[in-house]
């Protein structure tokens, strides 16, 4: 359980005796924005050539696989529009 809030009546009649607490489970999803920052090292050979590390395996550009798919899903499936869909995910940019 990530939560839990105890709901008093609005109005208790004098005399009323407490009696514990009746148990509903509330399921929902929480979004938020998670960024990583991935530091790829640099070094110089040599001969003057640069090499950089690779992101990890699967990783493409600078969307995350769970945003990637949530996009997806939303324009193929649920039919959201691009102009829909750019301000509900709320994306910040950092360089």
């Amino acid at each position: 359980m990530y939560d839990e809030k105890i709901i008093q009546p609005d109005d208790i009649p004098e005399g009323a005796r407490f009696k514990g607490y009746k148990d509903i489970i509330v399921q929902d999803i929480v979004i938020k924005l998670h960024n990583t920052r991935y530091l790829l090292a640099q070094y110089e050979t040599e001969d003057g050539k640069y090499m950089t590390s690779q992101l990890p395996k699967g990783m493409t550009g600078h969307w995350g696989s769970t945003l990637h798919s949530y996009i997806l899903h939303q324009y193929h499936h649920q039919h959201v529009t691009q102009p829909l869909l750019l301000p509900s995910i709320a994306l910040s940019t950092y360089h």
